[in-house]
């Protein structure tokens, strides 16, 4: 059980929903278990100040299991963790000393507590074999079509990244979490900045674009309109020359019939064949 100050992640509004299965020991209770629990491998040495005197467990279920367990009543939901949670502790050898479920998280999960000690005395630690109270648990919930997850040894022969593997405390994850959201969050500002400076300067390029567009369009004009220019002015300088040959031709004719007459009126032949014109 939670006690004093609640932490941020918990939604105290569903705080009623949780389960308190077996009260926890105090620490009291815990010491005075695992002395007795010690005494019966006859140690001649006392148990030191420091030593553990309780284990503590957390059964967490995956997403998709989750969504098959929370189709569940509450009462069924606290049978199967208590049933989990003892499958554990008989394997250890040892009883429960502590259960509750927590719904007011993001997700549904179970805290256990064992003494430190077995039956027999012996530590814990000693007897526990992770991996096997993971297929331990697994069996518990088969029946709901819950499958045990693959054992890490496997997913790190098959090259599976750390990160889907390497699992956090459920502290740990509320600590990081929100700093990694942080992060994205961060990085997310950034890159929308980055996309409205990029379309900024989109659109003052395609303003550019445009702009030149139409000052091409214009200069085309003009340059078309020059070019008409040069083709009619040819066009007049071609007339003008045919024009002024004509002129020309027609003084030349004048010239030839005045010189003609002339050169009649003065009856001298030699002056016409003189001047060549043949008439």
């Amino acid at each position: 059980m939670r006690i004093g100050l609640q932490p941020p992640h918990v939604n105290q509004s569903l705080s009623h929903n949780n389960s308190v299965l077996i009260p926890e020991k105090t620490t009291a209770e815990l010491q005075e278990i695992c002395i007795e629990r010690r005494a019966e491998r006859h140690c001649q040495r006392k148990m030191k100040s420091n030593a553990a005197i309780a284990t503590v467990g957390l059964i967490s279920l995956s997403k998709s299991a989750q969504r098959i367990f929370n189709t569940l009543s509450i009462t069924e939901q606290d049978t199967y963790f208590r049933s989990a949670a003892e499958a554990v502790s008989n394997n250890l050898k040892t009883t429960l000393s502590g259960l509750v479920v927590h719904r007011d998280e993001s997700a549904i999960h179970s805290h256990f507590q064992i003494p430190a000690f077995a039956l027999d005395g012996t530590p814990v630690s000693k007897k526990a074999h992770y991996s096997a109270l993971q297929d331990i648990v697994g069996k518990v919930v088969e029946s709901l079509g819950i499958t045990r997850g693959i054992k890490k040894t496997i997913r790190i022969k098959n090259g599976e990244d750390k990160s889907a593997y390497i699992h956090h405390s459920v502290k740990q994850l509320h600590y990081d979490l929100p700093l990694e959201i942080s992060a994205l969050e961060e990085k997310i500002t950034a890159l929308n900045n980055e996309l409205k400076k990029l379309n900024s300067e989109h659109d003052v390029f395609q303003e550019k674009a445009f702009t030149n567009k139409f000052i091409l369009a214009k200069h085309q004009g003009e340059l078309s309109a020059i070019k008409t220019s040069i083709a009619k002015n040819k066009h007049l300088e071609e007339n003008a020359n045919t024009l002024v040959l004509g002129l020309i031709n027609s003084k030349n004719r004048e010239v030839r019939r005045y010189i003609k007459k002339a050169i009649t009126s003065h009856g001298d032949k030699n002056l016409t064949d003189h001047f060549g014109l043949g008439f």
